[in-house]
């Protein structure tokens, strides 16, 4: 279950991606609010979703750097270094929905289009 009215936005740099079912996940290397590095789990779209969106194996590649909106697991399944993906920002600026989890409005910022790349 995930929580759609609490969006979390991060920033970090691609570690690991995998692009395999269920669904794609990929690791980012982000410092959190005491400084101090961490990393964040990310859960995006199934393969068929992928192939829809034309994104491949090389669609990410570490050392990539993203900003990322999604949506952490409800209680009790919470964890904090794991959100699903709904809007990715790339690292040519470019931002993308990427998952269906939550509902993109929720992740627009201020200044944010509702377009997306």
């Amino acid at each position: 279950m995930v929580d759609i009215g609490s969006p979390t936005w991060v920033k970090g740099t691609v570690v690991e991606f995998r692009f395999r079912q269920p669904h794609v996940m990929f690791t980012l290397q982000v410092q959190g609010a005491d400084g101090r590095a961490g990393t964040m789990q990310v859960e995006g779209p199934n393969l068929a979703r992928m192939a829809r969106m034309g994104a491949g194996e090389d669609f990410l590649k570490a050392g990539d750097v993203l900003e990322v909106c999604g949506f952490h697991l409800k209680q009790p399944y919470y964890k904090p270094d794991f959100i699903h993906a709904e809007v990715l920002v790339m690292p040519d600026g470019r931002m993308r929905h990427y998952g269906p989890y939550g509902r993109l409005e929720n992740c627009l910022r201020p200044g944010d289009s509702r377009r997306s790349g």
